[in-house]
């Protein structure tokens, strides 16, 4: 018996040995933990917090330590766990308490989270830190309900400053993620909803609101075929997914209005085609208030209606579309170009002008085509401001050069200054004006080079200009027409 009792006692002191060694690694492996968490290797210090915890499982500040690490490390669902295994061990070790409450919130379970503190600081109401942390969650949950409130009431602006609040606490939720993509969209920046969308879609491959907004904000820029493919999936993965049914249901009587109009355009029927955008103006995809962020396929829209009105020569009618098209897209290149044409189609050359300048300055300056349009513009400026010669001589245009001279005889007798001499300052000044008109037109009609240029628009000093260069090409008097 003496003996072993004495083995027993041996046995314990070997095994309080050993158990002192193990805290000891412990202890040794939580000081290299730290060392590896000061410098930010943050992976080497859950390693090391790792094995601390699991030599020693009993000491409640490994598994704080390797909290720590696992929130750092975005490892948010993780980092709960530990600090529920701490909390177990010790109920008062509020660092753990409040670590779980921020990663809960970023994980977006904001209800359990404050749920959790309201117990914490009841047990322990003189505890600040446990109240600060209730505070901050109970405002990103005022920010959410805010954000959600606004949106309801179509104030996309106001929930979208919301949203990014909540954003910049909850990091780890698909719902946040969701809720801003739509506050995106609903202020009309479509792109930006389209790329949440599609980081939410890379994460979670099955989750079907993320294809729904995703497949609202492609429509909104115009890109029919890969919304509709976006909308479809959202159905394929729940068929019952009312938004996307209905979504989907509206964008495709949009394509095929979009479709039946470019089939009349080709036909040249622009009164049909301008009837078929009408409607598709109204569809809820692309109207202005219900849906703002459609900015893109509402102004390609308009720009193609306001094309079919100035084809069909409704020049007023297209300007004031294009308007409109350059007030949802003001780089809609498509616009400026239809409004420039109806503009020289009403005679505003100047204004046309500053149209093609803008797209050559600003939106497409590689664009030869519109280079060649801008200087054509600029011809038809400086044709609407020559003198009228024919009207002038009261000339027909097709006048033979007899006529022509006949013409200006008449005009010449009509305004010669000495007809006019006994009347007062005023006429006379005119008749001197005209007088000298009538014989720039008839040096300009009577030569044949010069007269061609004035047929073909040219100015007088852009002819001078152009025969004076004939004339250094090929010499002589009348650049080689002589």
């Amino acid at each position: 018996a003496a003996e072993t009792a004495e083995a027993a006692g041996a046995a314990a002191a070997a095994a309080d040995g050993g158990a002192g060694d193990l805290r000891a690694e412990a202890a040794e492996r939580k000081a290299e933990g730290n060392g590896h968490f000061k410098a930010g290797e943050y992976r080497e210090a859950l390693a090391c917090y790792t094995d601390a915890c699991e030599k020693d499982p009993s000491e409640p500040v490994y598994l704080g330590n390797k909290s720590a690490a696992e929130f750092q490390l975005r490892r948010y669902g993780a980092c709960v766990a530990t600090c529920d295994a701490a909390l177990a061990l010790k109920p008062e070790f509020h660092k753990c308490a409040v670590r779980r409450a921020k990663a809960r919130t970023c994980l977006g379970d904001l209800e359990v989270a404050e749920t959790e503190l309201l117990a914490a600081c009841e047990a322990h109401p003189g505890e600040a830190s446990l109240a600060a942390e209730l505070a901050a969650v109970r405002a990103t949950r005022a920010e959410w309900s805010s954000a959600e409130a606004a949106l309801a009431s179509h104030d996309a602006h106001t929930a979208r400053v919301a949203a990014l609040k909540v954003r910049g606490a909850v990091s780890e939720s698909v719902d946040a993620d969701m809720l801003l993509a739509r506050c995106e969209l609903g202020c009309g920046r479509a792109e930006q909803a389209s790329k949440v969308c599609l980081g939410v879609i890379r994460e979670h491959r099955s989750y079907v609101p993320a294809y729904c907004v995703r497949g609202k904000a492609l429509c909104a820029l115009a890109d029919l075929d890969q919304a509709e493919a976006h909308l479809s999936q959202a159905l394929r993965m729940d068929p019952d997914h009312t938004e996307s049914a209905r979504t989907l249901k509206r964008m495709r009587t949009l394509k095929r209005g979009l479709a039946t109009a470019k089939e009349h355009v080709f036909r040249r029927e622009f009164d049909e085609a301008a009837e078929c955008l009408t409607t598709v103006l109204d569809n809820e995809l692309v109207a202005a208030d219900k849906a703002p962020g459609a900015k893109d396929l509402r102004a390609r829209t308009y720009a193609e209606r306001a094309n079919c009105y100035q084809r069909s020569k409704q020049y007023e009618r297209a300007i004031k579309d294009c308007a409109h098209a350059i007030y949802a897209d003001p780089r809609c290149k498509e616009a400026y170009l239809t409004r420039s044409n109806a503009l020289q189609g009403l005679g505003r050359h100047d204004d046309a002008i500053s149209d093609l300048e803008l797209v050559v300055g600003k939106l497409d300056p590689e664009d030869k085509g519109v280079h060649k349009r801008l200087e054509r513009a600029k011809f038809e400026l400086r044709k609407s401001k020559r003198p009228d010669y024919y009207k002038i001589l009261g000339a027909s245009t097709i006048a033979s050069a007899p006529e022509i001279k006949a013409a200006y005889k008449k005009a010449a007798l009509k305004w010669h200054p000495d007809r006019h001499a006994s009347k007062g300052e005023e006429e006379r000044a005119q008749a001197e004006e005209e007088f000298k008109k009538c014989g720039e037109a008839l040096e300009v009609l009577s030569d044949p080079r010069r007269k061609q240029l004035y047929d073909e628009g040219y100015d007088k000093e852009a002819s001078d200009e152009i025969i004076q260069r004939e004339q250094m090409r090929y010499g002589g008097c009348c650049g080689g027409h002589c």
